[in-house]
This record gives structure tokens, C-alpha cells and sequence, in this order.
């Protein structure tokens, strides 16, 4: 799907976060806003090596150093042209090895997915109860416990603590 950033209601009374937190969502609420927001996930692509390779030798400084070569071989300066396209290649596969671990890496860190205790009210008529999902399970307007030293995958508003 497509990103749809959650509007936050600045206007809305702190009073308003706190009734939240103590009756949690109900579940056709979920429901619709898992509908509406998707999961919370993210996917992150990741370009193949040779698109990325590709990408890289069609920069214009690459292009250049081509030219540049080209025209010092046909002039007599084939060592010294030699050295500057080891150099320019050398580059552009570090460029590359680089950029695709970056990739990966935020990619993996993207995935990250922990479980949560978040508030939820499961029957109307009784109170709300605290339920153990996962990060991936969040909707906007969840209230949810954040333990100590907790790495959390999601925006969120601190009620209390």
C-alpha cells in the first residue's frame, strides 16, 4: 500500500488520551482502522547489485572519467589512464558494496517486531483488559505499556510516566 501519515488532532485535551487509556479501542474500531492505516510494518525494497551497479556507472562523474580515459589512451597516456580506471572502478564497486549494506541494513531494521501489552476492549459491556500482540497488531490510537529500555517500531504519545 501506499504511506498515509495518521492526522493528529492537536486540539484534542490531554483529558481525551487519558479516558483512551483506560477503555482501550474496540475491536470494530481496530478493525476499521487496521482497515484503513494497513499494518503497521514497513518494507523497505532493496535494488538488485546490477541495478545498483547500473545506477552507479551512469553517474556523471563515472561517465566522465570514462571520457577522460578515452581521450588520454588515444593521446598516449595509456598507464596513467589505466590508473584512473582501476581508481574510478575500484570506487564504484566500494560505492556499491556500500550503498547495498545500507540498504540491507535499514531494511532489517525496518522488519524489527517486538510484543506489546496494549489496551483493548474486547466486549462493550465489560471493561477493557490488557492484551499481549505484536508491534505488527498497533493501530493509530492503540495504548499500549512501554517496558523499560523497550525498542518500539511505531510513533507514539506518552500519556503517563
Amino acid at each position: 500500500g501506499t504511506f498515509r501519515p495518521a492526522v493528529f488532532e492537536e486540539a484534542q485535551p490531554l483529558s481525551f488520551f487519558h479516558a483512551l487509556a483506560e477503555r482501550g479501542l474496540a475491536l470494530e474500531e481496530v478493525l476499521r482502522r487496521r482497515t484503513l492505516c494497513g499494518e503497521n510494518s514497513l518494507d523497505v525494497p532493496v535494488k538488485g547489485s546490477f541495478r545498483l551497479l547500473v545506477d552507479e556507472v551512469l553517474n556523471p562523474f563515472y561517465i566522465f572519467q570514462l571520457w577522460s580515459c578515452t581521450v588520454w589512451m588515444f593521446d598516449d597516456y595509456e598507464l596513467y589512464a589505466s590508473v584512473i580506471l582501476s581508481i574510478s572502478f575500484t570506487s564504484a564497486m566500494l560505492s556499491l558494496y556500500s550503498t547495498r549494506r545500507t540498504l540491507l541494513n535499514l531494511r532489517d531494521m525496518a522488519r524489527i517486531e517486538c510484543r506489546v501489552m496494549a489496551r483493548r476492549c474486547i466486549d462493550p459491556s465489560a471493561t477493557s483488559a490488557i492484551t499481549q500482540l505484536s508491534s505488527s497488531e498497533l493501530v493509530p490510537g492503540d495504548v499500549f505499556v512501554v517496558e523499560k529500555h523497550a525498542l518500539l517500531p511505531c510513533d507514539a504519545i506518552l500519556c503517563h510516566g
